[in-house]
């Protein structure tokens, strides 16, 4: 994978746990990287 996440996860870059928020997350590009850290373990709040 060629992505900033993609390269993060496979370095074990400490995402699980991370509390985030997401501005604009409800779509587009927020939804897409809200996705990502949640899948990572991150703990997200979306702000639309």
């Amino acid at each position: 994978m060629n992505t900033l996440a993609g390269n993060a996860a496979s370095e074990g870059s400490g995402l699980t746990g991370l509390r985030v928020i997401v501005t604009a997350g409800a779509g587009g590009i927020g939804r897409a990287i809200a996705d990502t850290l949640i899948a990572q373990g991150s703990k997200v709040h979306i702000c639309d």
